[in-house]
């Protein structure tokens, strides 16, 4: 029979194999020990792959058999000093393995056996499964650079509005929307625009002609979001709090279908899921409203869902793809939907799951790798990459920092640098379609170009000369548009033909010219 030391120094290092966590012992009669969550990682793997599910769901079944087998080691041997400590920090842990006591006749130092074993394998799934999620930055043989000339110049569209250009979005709408324009075909592929002017402009995206105005704020409006399911619908958002939901089809123009005015402060964000069930906006009063869709796709009707106050101000907000498909019949309640906001002083990103009625349930990542609680930088921009597998933070670091964080971890994939910025901009990013590159705005007036690879910066697309207050990558052109204080839209082909396909190779081919860090498109 072990004496008590022999039993709390025994209980201290299977408490550290347990918990998975670290634990700090103190012997004076009895050793206390902290227990500490393990599962960071294993959360996301529950989520994405369903072998990495039954491995972590075996690893914690061995941690609550060893748990319970340790309780009773302490009872039996008359330990009350640690078994009392033992229950005060882990109820939750033994409360778990109380409700569904496991089955064995193996002895402690087998199941301890047993859980170094599928700890390790848990570890080598995880990076596994890294290695895949990677994959989707990597070059591939058939996507090698090849010689071509430089690509063509930016189109130049002067005049859509007489005063700063605040917003844009792109979106393929029915000719019919536009009666009084003699456009050549049935649709026609539009640029829209938010002015500190409160109009919302639609242009044709291959000739600046503007096809129409819309006088529906009496604040400038911040920010544009287009319905996925029926472009013709159209969010905006201003600094007056109020978010108006307009059809660019309607008889009326400038009658919204909807207006709202949930925010006491100004909205900087707003977006749709692709199916058109959630809408979110985010306001500089600390708060993320979230909107369900209680109508149709086809005829939606949003009606608030929770408002969600946080302690600073919300400056980044994204929905991570989905794979979930609309339907005239979808609803809310069989889809999950990932909405992440981004919070100035706060270490944390928010991953916020949404499904159905119940509530939405709220995880909140490290940005620092360390796990500190240090505010190290703001995340102003959030953009997933195509997948969905890994998340771009463009920080306010002043020198010039985006990350590139695994999603729903702490991992950092990438770090990005070139971009000027501080705690005062308001700038974009954003993925090409293959997930191989990244587009990101600087102080400067440019756009800098990364490979999401390799980490290089290719070149700068410079010709705006005023700072750049908003950007996409639109599918439709293959190309990146960008709006400024120079009172501009530009429009950044990243192909000389078209690339039905959005191939990586056909990216890399344009910015071929462009190979070092130093040099600059003159366009």
């Amino acid at each position: 029979m072990r004496d008590r030391s022999s039993a709390s120094r025994c209980c201290k290092s299977l408490l550290q194999v347990v918990a998975g966590g670290v634990c700090r012992a103190r012997t004076s009669g009895c050793t206390r020990t902290r227990l500490q969550s393990t599962h960071k990682h294993t959360h996301t793997h529950i989520r994405t792959r369903r072998s990495m599910h039954m491995l972590s769901t075996s690893t914690n079944s061995y941690r609550l058999t060893a748990l319970l087998l340790v309780r009773s080691f302490l009872a039996d041997h008359g330990l009350s000093s640690t078994l009392a400590a033992l229950e005060a920090e882990a109820p939750e842990a033994l409360a778990t393995a109380a409700r569904s006591p496991p089955t064995t006749d193996k002895p402690l130092v087998a199941v301890l056996e047993d859980l170094d074993n599928a700890s390790l394998h848990e570890r080598m799934g995880q990076l596994l499964f890294q290695g895949r999620l990677d994959q989707e930055l990597e070059p591939k043989p058939a996507e090698l650079p090849l010689p071509l000339s430089p690509p063509p110049p930016p189109r130049t569209f002067h005049g859509i509005h007489a005063a700063n250009i605040l917003s844009l979005a792109t979106a393929t709408l029915p000719a019919a929307c536009f009666p009084s324009h003699a456009l050549p075909g049935p649709l026609v592929h539009a640029i829209l625009t938010g002015s500190s002017d409160r109009t919302l402009r639609i242009c044709d995206a291959s000739s600046g002609q503007l096809l129409a105005t819309w006088a529906h704020h009496a604040s400038p409006i911040l920010c544009v979001a287009v319905y996925p399911p029926r472009p013709t619908l159209v969010a905006t958002a201003g600094m007056d709090g109020a978010v108006h939901l307009v059809d660019l089809a309607a008889a009326l123009p400038g009658t919204p279908l909807a207006s709202w005015k949930d925010h006491a402060k100004y909205v900087t964000r707003a977006a749709f899921t692709a199916d058109g069930l959630w809408l979110a906006t985010a306001s500089h009063d600390r708060s993320l409203n979230l909107y369900c869709n209680t109508g149709t796709v086809a005829a939606p009707v949003f009606t608030r869902y929770r408002s969600m106050p946080f302690k600073g101000v919300v400056e980044s907000m994204c929905f991570l793809p989905s794979s979930s498909s609309a339907s005239s019949s979808a609803s809310a309640s069989t889809c999950t939907h990932t909405l992440v906001a981004g919070i100035r002083d706060d270490n944390y990103l928010h991953y916020i799951d949404l499904a159905g009625d119940s509530e939405p349930a709220v995880t909140r990542v490290n940005l620092n790798a360390n796990n500190d609680d240090w505010v190290s930088f703001t995340p102003l921009c959030l953009a997933p990459s195509p997948s969905g597998s890994h998340l771009l933070v463009y920080t306010d670091a002043k020198a010039g920092r985006l990350i590139i964080y695994q999603t729903r971890t702490s991992r950092v994939v990438r770090n990005l640098w070139g971009v000027e910025a501080d705690g005062m901009s308001q700038p974009s990013a954003v993925w090409s379609p293959s997930g191989r590159h990244v587009f990101a705005s600087s102080e400067d007036g440019a756009v800098v170009v990364y490979d999401a690879g390799d980490g290089r910066r290719l070149g700068r697309l410079e010709g705006h000369e005023g700072v750049i207050r908003s950007m996409v990558f639109d599918a439709e052109e293959h190309a990146v548009v960008t709006c400024s204080y120079d009172l501009t839209v530009r429009v950044w082909p990243m192909s000389s033909s078209t690339d039905n396909n959005n191939s990586v190779g056909s990216e890399v081919h344009e910015m071929q010219h462009v190979d070092t860090e130093t040099c600059a498109m003159d366009l």
